[in-house]
């Protein structure tokens, strides 16, 4: 999805809903639409240039999964949903708590969990600003949903690795009076607004938190310390919430970049679904790059340097139109937040309501360059689009309409996936950087 809010980036969460039975609520059957098709015929292989490893272990690494794993029935019950779980605590070794179904995000920066999951959501530090606790609008995709919630200060503890003391968003949408529990605004809201629609619950949203590792270190970062009026950050009362910057200190951030060792970047490792979809699938998200045995990157993998703050986008040119730093708002990135690959086409698009969604009559093989901020280094990316098989929660051919060029969860299938953290060097560059 594009990002159409300033000063910093988005999330990007567009799921797709399943149902009883994992019936997509995408109403099956194509229609519409025409024109340019690619080259239509048989799906070759999901992942044309499989390059994932086998999965990692130790300390530094968290298991990744999708679809039905475990029981799983958050995110689960969702499209290319991959998460993974998360330790909390309100303090230091105390009061504990490991959440599960937390969704892997490199699309953004920063940790946020559904205060209905927490046992003691009341004993974790607010975060103040003159003495008042701090508000946060977490605005997703166009900037008309998110999340809505107050900051405090938190312990937490990825897989093996030390505990790190970060502020977190705790997702509660009666926060200060501002929306009812079922979304509705009340009548004197002061921060996200009436038009905007917080994420409710873990079943409604599709996670029970968001772990975001993405390239940025803080969720906004310097632009959210010198301007009140920032739409992101608000000291509230019991019933009113005022704009208000908040150093960077006080944001929430990349729980990475906190670790003392392994905190260079991220690496996610998912193996490829089958062609036609797949149930359940497992893997692995890695600590670090260049720190430790398991995530020395491979002899091969190229670095593409991003924009820096408060955007974090390379290049990408798809059917003639390049997507860069300099077409704000329609940028190119990569997410593992996005379920699809969203970009622009003449190809058929699905019946109503699933207008936005590709539905060819036939697999279309497409393909696009991506290349670094300013336009080198570069590859050649091969992708398939086919319309949704409406069985499985794991599909690695579905494509959406949307503006720029969001290279979601399908482009991590079948190849390891390095996300480097701004401003942390490591043997592939200094970031902010992709990497495959």
């Amino acid at each position: 999805m594009p990002i159409v809010l300033t000063p910093p980036r988005m999330l990007r969460k567009v799921f797709l809903c399943l149902g009883l039975g994992f019936a997509f609520l995408l109403t099956p059957g194509c229609g519409g639409g025409g024109g340019n098709q690619g080259n239509t015929g048989p799906i070759l292989s999901t992942c044309p240039n499989q390059t994932a490893t086998p999965p990692a272990s130790g300390p530094n690494t968290l298991p990744i999964y999708l679809g039905s794993t475990g029981g799983n029935t958050i995110c689960g019950n969702f499209i290319n949903a991959p998460c993974t779980d998360v330790t909390f605590c309100p303090s230091s070794g105390t009061n504990c708590q490991t959440i599960s179904n937390m969704l892997v995000d490199t699309g953004s920066s920063g940790v946020r969990i559904f205060s209905s999951v927490l046992s003691s959501s009341g004993s974790y530090s607010p975060i103040t600003v003159g003495g008042s606790p701090v508000g946060e609008c977490a605005r997703f995709g166009n900037g008309s949903y998110g999340d809505w919630g107050p900051l405090v200060q938190a312990y937490v503890t990825l897989g093996g690795e030390q505990a790190v003391p970060i502020p977190i968003q705790i997702i509660e949408p009666t926060y200060a009076g501002q929306y009812t529990s079922s979304g509705s605004s009340s009548s004197g809201n002061t921060s996200c607004g009436s038009t905007f629609a917080p994420d409710t619950s873990p079943t409604q949203a599709g996670y029970n938190g968001i772990l975001g590792v993405g390239l940025g270190i803080h969720w906004c970062g310097t632009s959210c310390t010198t301007h009140s009026s920032n739409n992101y950050y608000f000291t509230c009362s019991s019933t009113t919430c005022s704009p208000t910057p908040l150093p960077e200190s006080s944001q929430d951030q990349n729980p990475v970049a906190s670790l003392p060792s392994d905190n260079t970047g991220v690496i996610l490792s998912i193996p490829c679904p089958a062609a036609a979809g797949s149930s359940t699938l497992t893997g692995t998200l890695i600590l670090g790059i260049g720190t430790e045995s398991n995530n020395t990157p491979a002899s091969g993998v190229t670095a593409y340097p991003a924009s820096g703050q408060p955007n974090f986008v390379f290049d990408t040119t798809f059917q003639g139109t390049t997507f860069s730093s300099s077409t704000y708002p329609n940028l190119a990135f990569i997410d593992s937040g996005s379920p699809a690959y969203y970009f622009t086409d003449s190809l058929s698009t699905c019946a109503s309501p699933n207008t936005s969604t590709y539905c060819p009559s036939s697999p279309v093989s497409l393909s696009a360059k991506i290349a670094g901020d300013g336009g080198s280094p570069s590859a050649t990316i091969d992708f398939s689009i086919a319309a949704p098989s409406f069985q499985y929660p794991v599909v690695g051919t579905i494509g959406m309409q949307g503006g720029g060029f969001d290279w979601g969860l399908p482009f991590f299938f079948g190849r390891d996936v390095y996300v480097g953290i701004n401003t942390r060097a490591s043997s592939l560059g200094t970031g902010p950087y992709w990497a495959f």
